[in-house]
């Protein structure tokens, strides 16, 4: 058996503004929900919202594509899926959220079958960006974009690899070790 912790300060931390993370079953219907990213705006209680539609919480105008991105996450099995900008109403006198979405799949064994779903609420700077055609970066922010892309910024190969090179030969041999001793 493996167990893997993280500690706390550790833990990866997301810079990307508050979040709500809802647990959903596969007819989307809400088993959990962490509102603790957003708690000081709205007046709602987590466990009111267990048991309701996911859709219901959704601005109607956006619905299709948000039914359309959960459709999706289910059709890619522990794959991330990321959706475009959508509109929540956590509560009915609550202002709406204009969030973004990362979702997964997780089939499980022995249980029902769930999507956890992290929305990133999107500040006003945000919207205008999308609105204006420009991505928003997840990490790291637009630089050393040619890196990310997997190119280099000099006409040199940053890292060249000693296989094949009559030094590298040299320097290392296959059986460094001897495993047949005992431990």
């Amino acid at each position: 058996m493996c167990v893997i912790r993280r500690c706390e300060s550790a833990a990866i931390s997301n810079d990307g503004g508050p979040t709500i993370v809802f647990r959903l079953d596969c007819n989307f219907n809400i088993l959990y929900c962490d509102l603790s990213g957003v708690e000081n705006c709205i007046n709602s209680s987590p466990a009111s919202l267990v048991g309701t539609h996911y859709l219901d919480i959704v601005e109607s105008s956006d619905r299709a594509r948000v039914s359309s991105h959960l459709q999706e996450v289910v059709s890619r099995v522990g794959l991330l899926v990321v959706s475009d900008p959508y509109r929540l109403r956590i509560a009915n006198e609550t202002p709406r959220i204009r969030v973004t979405a990362q979702s997964r799949f997780f089939p499980t064994v022995g249980e029902p079958d769930f999507i956890m779903s992290t929305n990133t609420v999107l500040s006003d700077d945000d919207v205008d960006l999308l609105e204006a055609g420009v991505s928003r970066p997840s990490h790291g922010g637009p630089l050393m974009t040619s890196v990310a892309n997997g190119e280099s910024s000099g006409s040199e190969p940053r890292y060249r690899s000693p296989v094949g090179s009559p030094v590298a030969e040299q320097q290392f041999s296959i059986n460094v070790f001897d495993l047949d001793e005992p431990w």
